[in-house]
């Protein structure tokens, strides 16, 4: 490049970084002309109060709860009413051959 095309270049940069300067406080102002409201935060009280049903249901699932799956022996099955593990009821429906598959249709080899 010459040295007349350097001097173009600087020039040609400098001029639309003054431009550039220009719009955006036209656009968006100046920022030191802004006003802020602020808020102050109330100071913390000892104090405790019950929380709002509406808010947290007394009811729900509190999950803070340690909660363990699995645990239930093979006599056993999980109670989700009473959240622990009970003696397994009698099972009705099991099929009336005693084999493990309750549809005797489903098995291939019959």
């Amino acid at each position: 490049m010459k040295t007349s095309d350097i001097a173009l270049v600087v020039l040609l940069s400098a001029v639309s970084i003054v431009i550039s300067y220009w719009l955006g406080n036209l656009i968006l102002g100046d920022p030191s002309n802004d006003t802020y409201e602020i808020t102050y935060v109330e100071n913390i009280s000892s104090e405790l109060r019950q929380p709002d049903d509406e808010t947290f249901y007394p009811k729900a699932i509190n999950p803070t709860v340690e909660v363990i799956i699995g645990q239930c022996s093979e006599e056993e099955d999980w109670d989700v009413a009473s959240q622990r593990c009970v003696p397994k009821k009698e099972d009705n429906n099991k099929p009336e051959d005693g084999g493990d598959n309750p549809n005797p249709d489903d098995n291939p080899g019959v």
